[in-house]
């Protein structure tokens, strides 16, 4: 035995099916965007800029600046996020497990200031198929 949907009932599936396909593309869109841009990129892209580097507070506020224009969602922990990323691209770091082309970044002037290797980030994009800053 079947049964018929009122018009009402199917309104509502309708425009309930509508909006779980919004979401899901949504969701889609987000999660390809997050693969667009992680974190490494961004910092990149604000090193770059700053051939002599920049201090930790320096960078994590021009990081906030350049997330802040996205739907890119900034993580509790926004400092320990950043700092994660800094250390698993700097070879003298303690966690290093990485290749030659991975150390993209260095403390030019000691603890608390960052700077990035400017002849390695195209090669890294490229290998991590991400556009450039």
């Amino acid at each position: 035995m079947s049964s018929v949907l009122s018009p009402v009932e199917d309104a509502w599936l309708e425009a309930w099916i509508e909006e779980q396909v919004k979401k899901d593309i949504a969701a889609e869109a987000l999660v390809n965007l997050r693969k667009s841009r992680p974190w490494v990129r961004d910092i990149i892209a604000v090193l770059f800029r700053r051939p002599n580097g920049l201090t930790n507070q320096q960078l994590y506020r021009e990081l906030r600046d350049l997330r802040g224009s996205t739907i890119l969602p900034k993580p509790r922990e926004f400092e320990a996020s950043v700092a994660s990323a800094l250390n698993r691209h700097n070879s003298r770091s303690s966690c290093w497990t990485g290749k030659e082309i991975d150390a993209l970044f260095y403390q030019p002037k000691g603890r608390g200031t960052w700077a990035v290797h400017r002849d390695r980030v195209k090669p890294w994009l490229e290998a991590n198929g991400l556009s450039d800053v």
